[in-house]
């Protein structure tokens, strides 16, 4: 058994309704949460025109930056919708045909919803992290390299593939 601090169960209440919302969509309710690792190829997939925007927009000073309004979200509709029908169906489990048979409100709310749920992954934990992870391997070839950066002579024949 492990020891663990006493935690009032409305705090965890509290955080949990943060990181879940439902949408009215169709003829049901879709409770909308973080997405899990297995759906984050098929996600990423899908939403990357949308995540490059975002991505692009977001000021390594102020992370902040990247946000998820309607104008925005109307404007990614107009461009994007089979890849957004793509990702708003791997973030809910629900099939993409289903997804696209909705109303463009409810749609629009979905993928309000399923964006800004992930934002905080996406923009504020993932993109420091590869920029960090860029830099520092940057840096590591550098240093092996001593500064020439990679070149064919630069790998030995002992690290090649076949």
């Amino acid at each position: 058994m492990t020891d663990s601090l006493p935690v009032e169960s409305d705090e965890l209440g509290v955080i949990e309704d943060a990181r879940v919302r439902q949408v009215r969509y169709r003829d049901t309710v879709i409770e909308v949460r973080p997405l899990t690792v297995a759906q984050l190829p098929r996600f990423a997939r899908a939403a990357r025109p949308v995540l490059e925007e975002l991505w692009r927009e977001v000021d390594a000073d102020d992370e902040k930056t990247a946000v998820v309004d309607p104008a925005r979200v109307f404007d990614w509709l107009e461009r994007f919708p089979p890849q957004l029908t793509e990702a708003a169906a791997a973030a809910t489990g629900h099939d993409p045909e289903w997804i696209a048979g909705a109303e463009l409100d409810q749609f629009a709310e979905l993928v309000m919803a399923v964006l800004s749920i992930n934002l905080d992954f996406f923009v504020r934990r993932l993109l420091p992290t590869l920029a960090v992870e860029g830099r520092d391997v940057v840096r590591q070839i550098a240093r092996r390299t001593n500064g020439s950066g990679l070149t064919p002579s630069s790998f030995s024949s002992s690290t090649a593939t076949p």
